[in-house]
Parts: C-alpha cells; sequence; structure tokens
C-alpha cells in the first residue's frame, strides 16, 4: 500500500499536464512530418512526447511517495532455569535428572512452533543458556526477574516459565522484587515434593568483628523436620592450637515433628584475624541429608581497639557529636576527659581529640609537649575559649589570626572536590554544604604551607579561602584543626533532613580515620580486593609499584604465588592496568591462603605476602524440598500456574488458551521523494529513447 503527496497544490499537476499537451501538439499536430506514414504513428508520438515532458514536470513539483507494510510478530515465551545445587540435590537420581532435561528441551521445541522462545540459566547470576548442570551454590531468583525485565520489557511478552525449586538464599524476596513484566508466570516446581527427615542450622547471626579476648555473642536458629522425640547437640567449633575443637556445646531435643529453634550461644575469640567458625549439628538417627547439618561463618578478630581520647574544655553539645559518630565503628573506644580533671597516660591513646583546648584557662601545655614528642594525632576543635597563638604552635594545619575580641562569625561549609586525602562521594559534598551555619570566631584562618584543606568557610553564600577543616603533617605526626563549633547542629540537621546521622558521622569517622592511618611509604603495595571471598566470588588482587620519586611505574612485571592449606603452590602474573597492575584469579575452593608477591625496583627483586580466606558456601543444602507456597503464590500474583514436571506436555495447551499471548502487528511507513526512486527516470528514459527509435525509424531526427 502506498500513496502520492506533492509539495505544491495538486492544480499545478494541469498545469504539468498542459505543458506535456503544447509541447506534443507544438512538435506534431503543426508540422506536415509523418503525413505519408501509418495513422497511429504521430498520435503515438505525440502522446510519448506528451507523457516524457509532463513527467518531467511532474517530477520537479517534487512528489512523495509513501509507502506502508505490515508485519506480525511472534509473542515472546521466556523460559527462566534454576541451575542451583539445590535443585539437582532435590532429583532423586541421574536418570531423573536426565528425563527432565529431555522433556523441557520437548517443550521448548514445541513452543518455537508457535512463539518466539528465548532461555536463561540463573542460580549465582542470571545469563543466557539452556543446558542447566545444576553447579551454582546460591539462589537469586529476584535477580532472574529483573535480568528479564531489562531484556525484555520492550517485547511482547506473553508468558514467563519459570523452573525452580522456589528456595532462594540470596537478593529479594521474588513476590516484592520490582519491577516485573507484564506477563504471566507459570512456575514449574522442581526439587523433593516431599518432607524428609532432616535437621538443618537455617542461618547464624553474628558479629563481623571482634576483640581478641573477648566473648562473643551468636545467635543460631535450628530447624528439623519428622525427628520428633530425637536429641542431639548443637555445637560451635573454633581453632584453638592448630586445631578445631568445640568451644560451645548445647543439647537440642526435638519435640515436633516441624521443630523450629533460636539458640543463643557464647564464644571465646582467641585467634587473631579472619577466623572461621563452624557451627554444627550431630547427625540424628533417620536423618536422610546432613550436608545441612552444619554452617560456616567468619569474623575479624582484631587485637585491639582503636583508643580516641577527647580532652575538652568543658561540656559542649559537640562533645557528644563527635562520641556518638565515632562510636558507631566498632573498632573505636571513645573516652572522655575535661581540662579540669585531666588524666593523660602516655600512649594510652591512638588519637587525641582537644575541643577548645589550649585554652586561657587550660593551657595543657605539658599534653601538648607530649602528644607532639610521642607524634601521637591530634584533632583540635577551635572555639572562642581556644588560646589561638599557642593553638597555632601546636599544629601544622591552619594558622589562625582572630580580630573584634569575641566577635562570632556564622560560616557554612564549602568542600574542597580536589581533596584526595579520603573519599568524599558526590552526594556527601553536596550534603556538607547543605548543613546550616556554624560559628567560628571572627578573623582570618589561612592553610599552612603543605596543608591539606578539605572544607572551607562559605560566607553569605561566597566561597572563600579561609580554611574549615584542615589537616597538616610534620616529622611524621599528623594534626587537624576544625574551626568552629556547633557540629550539634549538623547532626541535628542532618535527620531533619535525611532521617539519618549518617552524613555527619561519614565526616567525623572519616577525619579520625585519617588522622589514625598512618601513610604506605614503601613503593610496591599489593593485597586482595577484600580480606575473605565466598566460594562462588572471584578472587582479585591489586598492586601499584612506585619509581623513586613516588610517581605510579608499571614498567617492571609483578608475578605472585599462591599457597593453599596443603602447600599447593599457584604462579600467575599481573596484567597492567593503565598505571597499576590486577589479577584476576577466579574462584577458588574454601580455605586459607598465603600469596607472595614481587617484582624489580632499580634492579633489586622487591617481595610483599598476606593472606586472605576464601568461605564455604554450602546454603543451596539447607533446604532442597519445593517451597510450593511461593511459587503458587508468585504465579497466582502475575495471573499464572505452579505446575509439576509431569504436566509439561499440557503447558503448551494452556498457552494458547491465554487471549492476551498473540502475535501483534506492526505497521511501518516509509516517506521519500519521488524522484530519488530509480524506476520513474528507467519510464522517462524508455519513453524519450522509444520516441527517439519511431523518428529515426520513419526517417526524422
Amino acid at each position: 500500500m502506498s500513496g502520492i503527496s506533492l509539495s505544491y497544490p495538486f492544480w499545478y499537476l494541469a498545469v504539468s499536464a498542459l505543458g506535456g499537451v503544447v509541447y506534443a501538439l507544438a512538435l506534431y499536430f503543426g508540422t506536415k512530418d509523418f503525413e505519408n506514414k501509418s495513422p497511429w504513428l504521430k498520435p503515438g508520438l505525440g502522446f510519448l512526447r506528451f507523457f516524457s515532458i509532463a513527467g518531467i514536470l511532474f517530477l520537479l513539483l517534487d512528489p512523495i511517495i509513501t509507502t506502508y507494510s505490515k508485519r506480525l510478530k511472534k509473542p515472546v515465551i521466556l523460559i527462566a532455569q534454576d541451575n542451583s545445587e539445590s535443585v539437582g540435590s532435590g532429583m532423586k537420581s541421574p536418570a531423573d535428572s536426565l528425563a527432565f532435561t529431555n522433556a523441557f528441551d520437548q517443550m521448548r521445541t514445541t513452543l518455537q512452533q508457535n512463539y518466539e522462545v528465548q532461555s536463561i540459566l540463573f542460580g549465582d547470576t542470571p545469563r543466557e543458556g539452556k543446558k542447566p548442570d545444576f553447579s551454582d551454590q546460591e539462589t537469586d531468583i529476584s535477580s532472574a526477574l529483573r535480568y528479564l525485565y531489562d531484556q525484555y520489557r520492550a517485547e511482547n511478552v506473553g508468558a514467563v516459565i519459570l523452573a525452580t525449586d522456589g528456595n532462594f538464599n540470596r537478593g529479594l524476596h521474588p513476590l516484592y522484587s520490582s519491577p516485573q513484566l507484564a506477563a504471566p508466570i507459570y512456575s514449574i516446581a522442581l526439587g523433593d515434593t516431599t518432607v524428609r527427615r532432616d535437621a538443618t542450622i537455617t542461618a547464624v547471626y553474628h558479629n563481623n568483628i571482634a576483640y581478641l579476648g573477648d566473648l562473643l555473642k551468636v545467635h543460631i536458629d535450628v530447624k528439623a523436620h519428622r525427628l520428633k522425640g530425637k536429641q542431639t547437640f548443637l555445637r560451635v567449633l573454633g581453632l584453638k592450637n592448630g586445631k578445631y575443637t568445640t568451644l560451645s556445646k548445647e543439647k537440642l531435643y526435638i519435640d515436633q515433628e516441624d521443630f523450629f529453634k533460636s539458640l543463643e550461644m557464647t564464644i571465646p575469640a582467641e585467634t587473631p584475624g579472619y577466623t572461621r567458625f563452624i557451627a554444627k549439628i550431630d547427625p540424628v538417627a533417620g536423618e536422610i541429608n546432613t550436608r545441612n547439618n552444619a554452617n560456616n561463618f567468619y569474623i575479624d578478630v582484631l587485637q585491639s581497639r582503636q583508643k580516641i581520647l577527647i580532652i575538652a574544655h568543658g561540656a559542649h553539645p559537640d562533645i557528644g557529636t563527635i562520641k556518638k559518630a565515632l562510636e558507631q565503628n566498632e573498632n573505636n573506644e571513645v573516652t572522655i576527659q575535661y581540662a579540669d580533671h585531666l588524666q593523660y597516660t602516655k600512649g594510652k591513646a591512638d588519637l587525641v581529640i582537644l575541643h577548645q583546648l589550649p585554652s586561657y584557662r587550660y593551657p595543657v601545655s605539658g599534653l601538648l609537649a607530649q602528644l607532639k614528642k610521642d607524634r601521637t594525632p591530634t584533632l583540635f576543635v577551635a572555639g572562642l575559649q581556644t588560646n589561638f597563638i599557642a593553638l597555632n604552635e601546636a599544629q601544622d594545619a591552619v594558622f589562625i589570626r582572630p580580630s573584634g575580641g569575641a566577635q562570632l562569625s556564622e560560616v557554612t561549609a564549602a568542600v574542597n572536590r580536589q581533596f584526595d586525602g579520603f573519599h568524599v562521594s558526590g552526594d556527601l559534598a553536596k550534603h556538607l554544604e547543605q548543613f546550616p551555619s556554624i560559628s567560628t570566631a571572627f578573623g582570618s584562618f589561612t592553610p599552612k604551607p603543605n596543608a591539606k584543606t578539605f572544607l572551607f568557610q562559605r560566607i553569605l553564600k561566597v566561597d572563600t579561602k579561609r580554611a574549615l577543616l584542615s589537616f597538616g603533617r610534620k616529622d611524621g605526626r599528623k594534626t587537624g584543626v576544625f574551626c568552629g563549633v556547633g557540629l550539634y547542629k549538623w547532626r541535628l540537621f542532618d535527620y531533619l533532613k535525611y532521617q539519618s546521622h549518617q552524613n555527619i558521622e561519614t565526616l567525623i569517622q572519616n577525619t579520625a580515620r585519617y588522622l589514625i592511618v598512618m601513610e604506605d611509604k614503601s613503593r610496591f603495595r599489593v593485597k586482595p580486593i577484600q580480606p575473605f571471598f565466598k566460594e562462588s566470588e572471584a578472587v582479585r588482587f591489586y598492586a601499584e609499584r612506585y619509581n623513586s620519586v613516588y610517581q605510579k611505574d608499571n614498567t617492571e612485571e609483578v608475578s605472585l604465588t599462591l599457597r593453599d592449606s596443603s602447600g599447593n603452590k599457584f604462579e600467575y602474573s599481573f596484567s597492567r592496568s593503565e598505571d597499576a597492575y590486577t589479577l584476576d584469579i577466579g574462584k577458588l575452593p574454601a580455605g586459607a591462603y598465603k600469596y607472595t608477591a614481587s617484582t624489580k625496583l632499580e634492579g633489586k627483586q622487591v617481595k610483599k605476602s598476606g593472606s586472605f580466606t576464601v568461605s564455604l558456601v554450602d546454603v543451596e543444602q539447607n533446604n532442597t524440598s519445593t517451597n510450593q507456597p511461593l511459587l503458587s503464590a508468585l504465579s497466582e500474583k502475575t495471573g499464572g500456574k505452579m505446575l509439576f514436571p509431569s504436566q509439561l506436555d499440557s503447558l503448551t495447551q494452556w498457552l494458547t488458551t491465554r487471549p492476551s499471548i498473540k502475535p501483534i502487528a506492526y505497521s511501518t511507513s516509509r516517506t521519500r521523494p519521488l524522484i530519488h526512486l530509480k524506476w520513474p527516470l528507467f519510464i522517462l528514459l524508455l519513453t524519450l529513447a522509444l520516441e527517439w527509435f519511431l523518428r529515426r525509424y520513419h526517417g526524422k531526427y
């Protein structure tokens, strides 16, 4: 189907036709040529000349031709197959697994006759694929549904076939994950539909960080089915003297067919570092599956807390704000003292925060001398009580010259985006600049040479170069100065605006961390991207190499030797990435690993060593029975059905009965100037050529 339109009024067609008629009459009917020839010759030649001239004039009117076409697109049927270990374990035998796979392939082939079929596998992650091997160690159903939405939301999706046992241990709850496709979900209930005799540890709740010598509280959830009247023991094992021994034990009496109990157990933290613990149920007589009787968990056992001492001129709401923010980090132990009862002990603090000290009333000169001698990192919070002359001598961040006596200045924060002392997200910078004003002394605040300033003062919406929060370093000691008081107002505003204290806490924690942590001055640095990995995660390393002037340099090779707990050795080479190095080892079996990386610096071999842990992931064995309630609810919510593998043959019939699963007709139009097409030109050339041939044939030129 097509149509023609003109860029000019349609009466111009009459002008084109009239031009052709006039030209033809003048050429053939105003002369005596061809009078002795056939009577049809002159009219025929006149028509050919009329047609060619009128056609040329018509093309000069810039006619536009629009063509229309229609096509039918089949509905898309999406198939998502669970590839996790729990699905494979739920099948009674390899023959059952093969039979299901063949039946599923046959269903896919049948559907392809009437639908466009797309297939994915999911477990740890969703990806394209058709052939499951049931090897994924975790199941994330919500990410599979999200993947289908992201990939096919613009398609004519008729239905989603979700083949899974309904057990998920990663991601959001499938019923509440959003968004979802506007298509019915037909769930195929895989796994074992019978409730077997089984005892399992469903969850372990614990702190991620502990300290050497602490007694840790661990909450363990235990579930059992069809074991009423049985008794067993729940144990927590830990590494002691190189061997795993029982650290705590509780007796369990199973008094119900569907048994559940949450227990609290206490264990000692006796081994520093990332330590593996095992929560384990002793096997019960008659139990079918014992792989889910144990659950591994890891706790970072630190040898000591970071001791932070706040010493204040007097009571002030800022002190509570600073203390609460620092205590959000479990690694911090914060204490408060006041200048009138000062009891500082040498070496007992990793960071000292002096609030409005030194002052004229409390010069604390002995304390300042001791902190300087010990190279103890110090943060000064300056207010009207501060003795600025003594403060200028005690730190290397800001030179403060007050003027106007006790006069105050109200300022807000302006973030220095070029600051490289610690990472500052765009959101944090924006939020800090929205905080209300705080009080500073009236005067000048000039950053000292080599100081790093994170916050400048903004006065009446005008950004200045006056320091608000600045850091200095001299003789290996870091100092910082916050040139104002009123942090408590920032905390109140943070909660009022964002319903949390995250922004002010992040600012204070980053400030303390920057002052405490000593800079790594080594010219060769290697570390894994995290201290421990799951079996399902790829182990990756990052390395940096510096030349003699501390510029990043990746001209030399970097190699890594990896050893597992059995002493097996593996060799790797880093890949160069811009001015650094990266290494992706891939997935490793669970266990403790040690590594040694080496490179050359100025011709000398340099090595760095460390360790990391890969934790066992066996959550798929916690439940191998079908979660029919979830699958049924998910299908009903979307207008689909829950089926069993034996009903695969009927699925195609159910899909064809749904009125919404129909092809969609797409209509497209294409508009082009007629003069751009070839066939009108060929017709005109053919007309002119035929006229020329007939004239030559009958003796005229």
